[in-house]
């Protein structure tokens, strides 16, 4: 969480009369006209009597090219701008302390058009090693999964996920997870609802993803234990109840973030499920990809019985978003059985077989444990796969 420092004053004198009253300077912050924009590239340039900074967005044209749009052009007398440097060198300093080292980046025209680029391999790494060694901190036994998303022409595989009893956390259990909400830098105005639903959850998930441009973190409540405990759920009634909340950001874009609602649908007949299905593809793009999808929930109900498969509605507020969720961990599936399937999958959204191919071979043997897809923010369809659910680390 953002803390808040108190604002200083300045002190002055006049000079060596030891006669003279030292005044005290009261600084009033006036924001009433101050504007926020967010930017991604920046540059500088410097005349003797000013330095002047740029601000701005960079967003694609063609295949080969990018566009800078500059939003802001400030002035600054090169004191003030010396002051400024040394103001953001102490806060660039704490934030290494707290959060790790950050990488330079070349102030090429190139290196200023990283971050909307992409993020490179290392600071992937970075990222994910960082979310990994805060539940490490915590030194309990977690399970741990990971997943891959197709959509056109991309398979995205850098994602992962870590589940954590909340009962095996030492000391004070929500304080420890919401310390690494905080060092994971979540939005100040997921606190609130965070800290609402935090006591009525267990376990808590912590999850991340990359993919061109984005490092997203993501922690998920999750309430069934919860909800099973307090005798709430019916499954032979159909009444839907909140299974997750999936608070998620993007560390590299503050302005993308989103807040996901889970629900899961009890005692839903395969048959229901693909209405359910056919409503969320509800254009003529989806419908190779509901065929395929309704391919693999056969696949699946021929292993267990429908009321051991878990349905899920996935919303976001008022984001276009609209995809579902099905956990099928109790067929026992390992994914070399789903290969054909999944090779139909890849050639609908146009992946390299190599690409795909070389990928699924190291985790064939791996558990199949549940899938989503649907259509995303901007409207694409996309399918992802998670499997592999184990424990790791260390036990009390």
């Amino acid at each position: 969480m953002a803390k808040k420092g108190d604002n200083s004053s300045k002190k002055g004198g006049s000079g060596s009369n030891p006669t003279s009253e030292t005044t005290q300077v009261k600084i009033r912050w006036d924001n009433s006209n101050m504007q926020s924009s967010y930017a991604n590239v920046f540059n500088v340039t410097a005349v003797r009597e000013e330095i002047i900074f740029f601000f701005g967005e960079s967003q694609p044209l063609e295949k080969d090219e990018k566009r800078v749009r500059l939003t802001n052009r400030i002035l600054l007398n090169p004191f003030t701008a010396k002051r400024m440097l040394i103001l953001l060198e102490n806060a660039v300093q704490k934030h290494e302390s707290k959060y790790g080292l950050l990488e330079a980046e070349s102030s090429s025209p190139t290196g200023l058009l990283k971050a909307f680029i992409g993020p490179s391999v290392e600071e992937i790494k970075r990222r994910a090693d960082f979310l990994i060694q805060l539940v490490k901190e915590l030194n309990v036994t977690y399970d741990f999964e990971r997943s891959f998303k197709m959509s056109q022409q991309k398979m995205l595989w850098h994602r992962f996920l870590m589940v954590v009893d909340k009962n095996d956390i030492r000391g004070n259990p929500h304080e420890r997870v919401l310390n690494i909400c905080d060092r994971l830098g979540m939005p100040e105005d997921f606190w609130g609802m965070f800290k609402e639903h935090l006591s009525q959850a267990n376990p808590v998930d912590f999850g991340f993803e990359a993919e061109e441009g984005s490092c997203i973190y993501k922690v998920y409540l999750d309430f069934l234990p919860q909800l099973r405990k307090g005798g709430y759920i019916n499954l032979n009634q159909t009444m839907p109840h909140i299974m997750f909340l999936g608070f998620k950001w993007d560390v590299l874009d503050p302005t993308k973030k989103a807040v996901t609602k889970y629900t899961w649908y009890p005692a839903l007949s395969s048959e229901e499920m693909r209405r359910r299905l056919s409503d969320i593809y509800h254009n003529d793009k989806g419908g190779k990809l509901i065929e395929l999808t309704e391919e693999l929930l056969r696949i699946i109900s021929s292993k267990t019985t429908h009321d051991k498969i878990y349905y899920l509605d996935v919303t976001e507020g008022h984001s276009p978003r609209k995809s579902f969720d099905i956990n099928a961990y109790s067929a026992n599936l390992q994914l070399k059985e789903l290969y054909p399937l999944m090779m139909k999958i890849w050639q609908y959204f146009s992946i390299p077989s190599g690409e795909f191919s070389n990928l699924y071979r190291q985790m064939e043997t791996k558990i199949f444990g549940h899938f989503s897809g649907g259509m995303d923010r901007e409207g694409n369809d996309f399918l992802t796969v998670y499997f592999g659910l184990e424990p790791v680390g260390h036990s009390k």
